[in-house]
Parts: structure tokens; sequence; C-alpha cells
């Protein structure tokens, strides 16, 4: 067959399909391949629930353009096991997915039905997410960041999928899910906080009504024991959550132990970089002896019981790099879109991450001020105030963007 076939739609408009090439080998897309489509936007829709009603709004932000998906979650979608779908045949039908190539008319929900638009080229980019060892597939990113990606999301957000299979997760509302998340997000499996800190924490909604708002709380933990994901117990007015769940390994590698302030470290650091050229050997010297500085001063501050407000800020954008490492940990093969990849992470956990962490990224930034939630959303609130904390203050503005890529750059080099 020839690489590009050409056809004729019911419209009577004229489609090019352009075959996929993997390995320089010119294949066809079969029913399997679409099978392993169709279990990636099962999982994103029952992930995020979308319908009908989504056809009144406009097309998809960048933060829902990627899905994010194991192996293990596409075979139970199938319903297959590791035998009869193994990971190689799953990454495989990907990568052809990734590769076919489209020129068409494409029929774009609206509200009052659909309209034509002009689509040409692929419908995803793919990233890959290998254990460390690089012989097992952790996930995959997908990244619908093209034109027929967006058509084809919005279309799914609008509700032109129909969901065959349910499973129980999907069924838990968004509170429980948002408890979920949050207990997941930190750093141990027992989990403390009062009452009130806990309803504020996942933004309860019944703030006004404190009876409504713990019978609801409670609800949410009920739900998530019935499924075997935690467990709960209240004891003076503190809730005690233990998570069965363990998150992905990805964090700090090295053990911590006492502190002294930073400031010093990176103001000699800065000096360093206005420097001219050394020679080769010094600067080798000079970057190892700054790396082993650097690791101290980590170690003090990360075991610190008690720290400064400032301190405090550094302690939360090293939880945030730990946690970005965690989820973007063995992501390969992304071609051009690594930046694009954790923004988008960014954009869609932004509430598991510290304030001060998010501050120090200018495309954050950008887009949580034209994301604006601050007329319902309490923790939008919140972050908004603590970013015009840090931006009065215009000493900390650079001190805090330095911390965090050299602790990126320390741990992307020890």
């Amino acid at each position: 067959m020839p690489p590009v076939n050409e056809y004729q739609a019911v419209d009577e408009s004229k489609v090019a399909l352009h075959r996929p090439a993997v390995k320089r080998t010119v294949e066809d897309i079969t029913q399997n391949d679409l099978d392993i489509l169709r279990a990636v936007i099962t999982h994103y829709v029952f992930e995020n629930g979308y319908d009908s009603v989504n056809a009144k709004n406009k097309l998809p932000e960048d933060e829902e353009l990627l899905i994010l998906i194991t192996p293990g979650r596409i075979r139970e979608l199938l319903q297959m096991s590791r035998h009869d779908l193994p990971t190689r045949q799953i990454t495989h039908s990907l990568q052809k997915l990734e590769e076919l190539k489209i020129k068409a008319q494409y029929h774009v929900r609206n509200e009052k039905g659909s309209r034509s638009c002009s689509i040409e080229g692929h419908l995803f980019e793919l990233g890959i997410g290998n254990s460390d060892s690089g012989k097992r597939v952790n996930e995959y990113a997908l990244l619908f960041n093209t034109g027929w990606g967006r058509y084809f999301v919005h279309n799914v957000r609008c509700g032109n999928f129909i969901v065959i299979r349910d499973f129980p997760y999907a069924q838990l509302n968004n509170g429980a899910k948002n408890l979920f998340y949050t207990v997941m997000s930190m750093p141990n499996h027992y989990f403390y906080r009062r009452q009130d800190k806990l309803l504020s924490l996942i933004n309860s909604k019944d703030d006004q009504n404190q009876p409504r708002a713990i019978t609801r709380l409670e609800e949410y933990l009920s739900d998530l024991t019935d499924q075997q994901l935690i467990t709960w117990k209240l004891e003076k007015g503190i809730y005690q959550i233990k998570r069965l769940y363990k998150p992905a390994i990805g964090t700090l590698n090295i053990s911590f132990d006492q502190i002294r302030d930073a400031q010093p470290f990176l103001e000699k650091r800065h000096e360093n970089s206005e420097e001219g050229p050394s020679n080769g050997d010094t600067e080798n010297i000079e970057k190892g002896e700054e790396y082993e500085e650097m690791g101290r001063i980590l170690k003090r501050l990360m075991s610190k019981e008690k720290r400064s407000k400032q301190e405090n800020m550094y302690y939360e954008i090293v939880q945030g790099i730990e946690a970005m490492r965690d989820r973007t940990s063995g992501i390969s093969d992304v071609r051009e879109f690594e930046n694009d990849y954790a923004q988008a992470r960014l954009h869609k956990d932004w509430k598991s991450y510290s304030a001060y962490y998010l501050w120090t990224h200018p495309e954050f930034r950008e887009w949580f001020s034209n994301h604006d939630e601050s007329k319902w959303n309490e923790t939008y609130r919140q972050y908004q105030g603590i970013f015009r904390q840090v931006e009065s203050n215009t000493e900390l503005l650079g001190q805090l963007v330095e911390w965090r890529e050299a602790v990126e750059d320390y741990l992307k080099n020890a």
C-alpha cells in the first residue's frame, strides 16, 4: 500500500492519511491500536467526568491536554492480561498512533451542533516514563498539543465518547478525590490534621455550616476507606489518616542532619557565575566544592525542627522540587516538550505544590494570573496573597528563584 492514501468522506470532503512509520517501517493502524487509544481516552473521561455541557466551553487549556496512564491501567480498562497485551505491544501501538498524520476537515462540537475545521498533522506527542533500569515502562504521557489534538480533546470533553465500563474510583465525587490527592501528596504515609485545618485544606464549600462540612468530610473519608485507599480515625479533634497506596518513588536520595543560612552560599554562587572563564581543572574543583556545600546546606535545612520564615520558604521549595521530580521521573523520548510537560503538571496539580515553589516559575505565574479562580476558590485566593507578599519584597524575589535553580542544579549533578 502507498504511504499516503486519499479518501472521500461522507460529506464529500477529501481526507489524506499518512500511514505511520515506526523504525523506518510503514504500517497500518489496526483495531488493536484504536482499542489502546480508546482505553487512554476512557481513563481521561473517568478521571474528569466530561459530558455534553462542555459544548459551551472554549477549546481546552494547555493543562487539560496532557494524559498520563500506565500500561497496567490500559490492560485493566481493556480487561486484558499482561500475556495477552504485553507492554511492548502497547508502546508500539502508541508510537504508531503518534506518527499517524492526517489532512482533512474535522467536525468540532459547539452549542449549535458542530462546525467544520481544517486539520493537518499529528494527534499527539508521546513521552515514555521508564524505570531507573530503563527496562520497564512506568507511565505514558500523551500531549494533545496540536491543532487536531485540541479539537479531538474538546470533542471528548463535550461527550463525544461512550463510557462502557465503570470502576469504583470513578464514582467518587470530587470532594473525596480532592481529599485523596491531598493525602497522596504528603511526604509521609501518616497524615494528621485538626478538623478545621483539614476542611480548609481540601477547600470545603460548606465552611458556613460546620456540622454539614464535617459530615461531608467524614463521608469522603468513609468512601476512601471502603475502596481500601486509606484508613482513618478521629482522636481529640485530630484526624489521623493512613494512606494504603504509596506515591511513585522519586524523592531526594540524600540523608539530612543540621542547617545554616543558605544566603551566603547563594551570594557566593551568584558572584562566581558573573566571573570570567577559568581553566577546566579549576572550574571543576570549584563546582565540586559548591556541590558539597549545597549538600550540607540541604541536610541541615531538611532536618531542622524549627525554621525561620525564610528557611521555611526554602524548605517548601525543596519539597516542590521533590514532588516535580517524582511526577516527571523517568520520562524520556519527550522530544521538544520537556518544559511543556513540567508546566502542564504544575497547572494540573498546582494545589499540591507550595505557593513559594510555584512563584519561582515565571510561566506558571503568568498562567495563574490569567486563570482567575478567586471568586470561588479559597486556595487560589490564599496563593494570590502569598504571591503578593513575595512580590512586595524586592530582595526576596531573586533569592527564591536562585534557590530553586541551585537545588535543581545540585540534584541534577550530585
